[in-house]
């Protein structure tokens, strides 16, 4: 039974205008509310974050993980170098860095190869002849097999020459007594005032192309 008392009142527009307003500003308001909350639950997300993250990286350093499995051989490439036109053999170490978390995790592959120059010379070592400048050349080349891609193992193979290589620095080490690095710079072609001295010379170019750096290295004997 209805209530004597209750009297159902109607509504005017205005006044349901009014409610309606009211209505969504209050649920405006209450989002307006769960979003700052939730910026801050995730502004405390990144600066927790942040400080794991710099504690590790003054704890560690840098996290290097290894693929026991190295780089891919037939992706590698042949450096053919010379010094005064004389081809030398030389052994490069190739280390590819792959950022997992940059400045944090990286992943590496490493490749250790050598080029063998198919000559009646012997290039392990180059002696300079009686030139009074010695100049140095490099080209990057990749291997092939017909159109296929392979390990570049000697001189003779199918191969292109690659035009995206950067050699971008030098280091000399005189390697007998007295030991001295006599040059650790940008890449330069002449080294001629760096081999003055007689003695055995470990030269050391580093190439790189894309997210890889290759060390190239050979000797050089100044008799």
């Amino acid at each position: 039974m209805q209530d004597k008392n209750f009297e159902r009142k109607e509504l005017t527009k205005k006044e349901e205008d009014k409610l309606r307003k009211e209505y969504f500003e209050d649920v405006s308001n209450l989002n307006t509310q769960i979003r700052k909350e939730r910026g801050k639950k995730l502004y405390r997300i990144i600066v927790v974050l942040i400080l794991v993250i710099g504690i590790i990286k003054i704890l560690f350093g840098t996290i290097e993980i290894y693929n026991p499995f190295g780089y891919p051989a037939n992706k590698t490439r042949f450096y053919k170098v010379t010094v005064n036109n004389e081809f030398v053999t030389v052994g490069y170490d190739l280390n590819q860095k792959i950022p997992i978390i940059p400045f944090l995790i990286n992943f590496n592959n490493h490749y250790f190869g050598a080029n063998y120059i198919e000559s009646d010379v012997d290039g392990t070592e180059y002696h300079p002849d009686a030139s009074k400048k010695f100049v140095i050349d490099i080209k990057s080349y990749n291997c092939y097999s017909m159109d296929f891609q392979v390990e570049c193992m000697k001189d003779s193979q199918k191969m292109k020459e690659n035009k995206d290589t950067k050699y971008t620095k030098l280091k000399i080490t005189r390697t007998n007594k007295p030991y001295e690095v006599v040059y650790d710079d940008k890449y330069i072609d002449d080294i001629t005032k760096y081999v003055k001295n007689k003695g055995v010379y470990a030269v050391t170019i580093t190439a790189e192309y894309s997210n890889i750096d290759t060390d190239i290295t050979f000797y050089f004997v100044r008799r």
